[in-house]
């Protein structure tokens, strides 16, 4: 009897240990995926291409010695993107997710400036006074935009690309630059989404 006893402490002690082990790494994946949140966003296939190109730009240019092979890089991604988002795109660049960096008004001239990674969306557009409910109801979106928010939105090309040399990725200035007009959805020109 007392052999059965310890044969079954034995069990039990093994089990919980059995538990025990699971349990610690069931805790160590979650407390990795907390850590792993910024990777496990999902990007439009459009943003996703332009992380790609931006990437495969960087990646190239860190190898190349003298500044006329950089030089000649870059003007070789810069037709790239133009092409990508002119010919695929027709200049509609839809669904990226960004971060608002600037909102200004100078006498109705609405500039926005927005971010996502090393790419700067940028623009500026003029409204009267007097405007139509339709411009009315932009003004007020753009102008409703905060700082550091977060949001998913449209944007329609309306200028140049400005491409620099790659750098520091914690960088304030963009690989990239878009001259692009943000373009609210009508939910969000309604108030239903940001």
């Amino acid at each position: 009897m007392k052999k059965n006893s310890i044969i079954i402490f034995k069990n039990f002690v093994s089990t919980l240990i059995i538990l025990i082990a699971i349990i610690i790494i069931y805790l160590f994946q979650g407390c990795n995926r907390k850590h792993d949140v910024a990777n496990s966003i999902r990007y439009s296939r459009t943003q996703q291409r332009l992380y790609d190109l931006i990437d495969r730009y960087d990646s190239e240019y860190s190898f190349l010695k003298s500044q006329p092979q950089k030089d000649s890089l870059e003007h070789e991604y810069l037709l790239k993107i133009d092409s990508f988002l002119k010919d695929s795109l027709a200049d509609y660049i839809d669904s990226i997710l960004v971060t608002v960096d600037t909102v200004t008004d100078e006498n109705f001239l609405v500039t926005t400036q927005f971010h996502s990674r090393q790419i700067e969306f940028k623009y500026g557009l003029r409204f009267f006074k007097g405007m139509d409910s339709k411009y009315d109801s932009i003004y007020n979106f753009y102008m409703s935009l905060k700082p550091k928010e977060t949001i998913l939105i449209n944007f329609i090309r309306m200028g140049n690309l400005e491409l620099g040399p790659p750098g520091d990725t914690n960088s304030l200035n963009p690989i990239l630059r878009i001259f692009a007009l943000p373009e609210p959805t009508k939910a969000q020109l309604e108030g239903k989404e940001k």
